[in-house]
């Protein structure tokens, strides 16, 4: 940015959104890189990521990794030829690109991370707050899995959607505000 005469940045998140876990990622790295144009941006993640998640930091890796495999995927595949169309479409969760089992083993994992912080020893005001990170990101692959809940399972009956939806929004009670 600096060779190209950029003087200013404007972000724009909102930080009090329950699914905002990417944004305070971005803000970190962009706000280090502004500092110091040198730094690399993966090796910024992975820090961000270390820190942010610490004592779990492993699965966050695995979901994002396999986040980044899956996307890098689509876009090899040629189905997608507009690489700015997941600003309007929805290309990143688009249910003719993920699998329900896709999302569920990603599901897996971040449960399996929540789990995981009960056995960290640190303080447990501590374990509260890196779980809500972790229930952060979880609403990604939840939601993934609900808007196509009709395309993943078009044999279930109308009570057993309702009741996955049901169990969705209790779980994520403020998101579920933002719906209304």
């Amino acid at each position: 940015y600096k060779e190209m005469g950029v003087k200013y940045v404007f972000m724009q998140a909102a930080y009090n959104e329950q699914a905002n876990w990417q944004d305070i990622m971005n803000s970190y790295i962009v706000s280090r890189m502004l500092w110091d144009t040198s730094l690399d941006a993966e090796e910024l993640r992975n820090e961000f990521i270390s820190l942010y998640y610490s004592g779990v930091e492993s699965y966050v890796f695995d979901f994002i990794n396999n986040m980044d495999e899956k996307y890098a995927s689509i876009f090899s595949s040629g189905k997608v030829y507009d690489p700015y169309a997941w600003a309007s479409s929805s290309v990143l969760t688009d249910s003719c690109y993920y699998t329900a089992s896709f999302w569920k083993e990603q599901i897996g994992i971040l449960e399996s991370a929540i789990s995981a912080v009960d056995n960290l020893s640190i303080p447990n005001a501590e374990k509260t707050a890196l779980k809500a990170r972790l229930k952060n990101i979880l609403l990604t692959p939840q939601f993934c899995l609900a808007i196509h809940y009709d395309e993943y399972y078009p044999n279930d009956s109308a009570n057993e959607r309702n009741e996955f939806l049901k169990e969705f929004f209790d779980a994520n009670f403020f998101f579920s505000l933002l719906c209304q």
